[in-house]
């Protein structure tokens, strides 16, 4: 494990890795979180929590990007983002979280443009996924019901349905899709 919001750090797991399998042909960006002090509107959320957010979610992500690409072009190999429905569509009260997803899904499309032919870079948009990091919402009546309103597959996700999709864009049946991002949402996109 790595800590993103630590270039070294990051630059040290992705040699490390190399050395211990020989290369590295596949990456997955899946660090992420919406911590409390960062919900609210737009002139509630203060300055910290904004940079706490963008510095895991989304420039963790452009760090370990930058650390494995000379590895990734040698290996031929592939990147998925983890996104989020977020990164799709706004969702109010969660403005820091929405923009580092938003901005997953655009470095997501731009290195596909940057490393084709060589790397593939793709990402997978969740929905809201039945884990420890959603259990609040889980347990709160009113916002569960809300989001399964929202949800045409009317549940929320279980984990091995959004790895499902991550391990289809990380394989060989996706060797000509570059540059999408797939919603795993039940449906949520759809509306």
């Amino acid at each position: 494990t790595a800590d993103v919001t630590d270039d070294d750090d990051v630059a040290a797991l992705v040699e490390t890795t190399v050395a211990e399998l020989g290369s590295l042909d596949v990456l997955v960006n899946n660090a992420g979180f919406n911590p409390d002090d960062a919900l609210g509107g737009p002139a509630d959320v203060g300055s910290d929590a904004v940079d706490t957010v963008l510095d895991v979610n989304l420039r963790g992500a452009f760090r370990t990007v930058r650390a494995a690409g000379p590895h990734l072009v040698d290996a031929g190999g592939c990147v998925v983002n983890v996104a989020s429905v977020a990164g799709v569509v706004g969702l109010p009260r969660q403005h820091p979280y929405v923009a580092s997803k938003h901005g997953l899904v655009g470095l997501t499309k731009s290195a596909a443009l940057d490393w084709a032919p060589d790397v593939r870079v793709n990402a997978v948009a969740p929905g809201y996924v039945a884990t420890d990091l959603t259990e609040t919402l889980q347990e709160n009546e009113r916002l569960r019901q809300s989001i399964l309103d929202r949800t045409p597959l009317d549940r929320f996700a279980e984990p091995i349905e959004i790895a499902g999709p991550v391990a289809f864009l990380a394989s060989d049946a996706a060797s000509f899709v570059t540059g999408e991002t797939l919603a795993a949402d039940g449906g949520w996109t759809a509306r």
